[in-house]
């Protein structure tokens, strides 16, 4: 777990501009309005949902849905601006450390929570606000039910496509 942030951390600090190619497959992609809200994230978010597709796209390169939501699955962490990387970290290390609180703080809405429980609540509702954002942009109902279920912990029907569509984006998002 430890040696996973530190290699989120250096990869939010060398963040690249996305190159010609990278602008072309996510253009492939998405819709003009998914684009919008892809547009929105910081170069690290863009980075991550990068390495996140072309992992997805490995497994199953022509399922659509499962791209789209590779692309934009954190995308709801945008609604409160863009937390910091130690912002980010904290949440994580609560919700191990704390988990009885991280839940708590996890649960207030924004209007309510101090600036110090915004990460928490940014790390508990993203999925649910993504799948809205998507949903509001025309996305398609496989890619906002991928989106909203990307953090669930769940034992997977084995004659759900979605289900197995949801594994793969889980896999991918763990090791991006």
């Amino acid at each position: 777990m430890i040696p996973y942030r530190v290699k989120q951390v250096l990869w939010a600090l060398s963040a690249r501009p996305l190159t010609d190619d990278d602008l072309s497959l996510v253009d492939q992609i998405l819709s003009p309005a998914e684009r919008e809200l892809f547009n929105r994230f910081s170069l690290n978010d863009q980075n991550h949902s990068l390495r996140v597709v072309k992992l997805v796209s490995a497994d199953r390169p022509s399922n659509l849905s499962l791209q789209k939501a590779a692309l934009l699955h954190d995308v709801g962490k945008v609604k409160v601006g863009r937390l910091s990387v130690i912002d980010r970290s904290v949440a994580v290390a609560l919700k191990k450390l704390l988990p009885q609180q991280s839940k708590t703080w996890g649960g207030l809405t924004l209007a309510d929570a101090k600036r110090f429980q915004v990460p928490s609540v940014v790390r508990a509702q993203h999925a649910a606000w993504g799948a809205e954002m998507v949903a509001a942009a025309g996305g398609d109902r496989l890619t906002i039910r991928l989106i909203e279920r990307h953090q669930d912990k769940f034992e997977p029907n084995p004659d759900s496509e979605e289900d197995t569509l949801l594994m793969i984006l889980q896999a991918a998002d763990n090791i991006s």
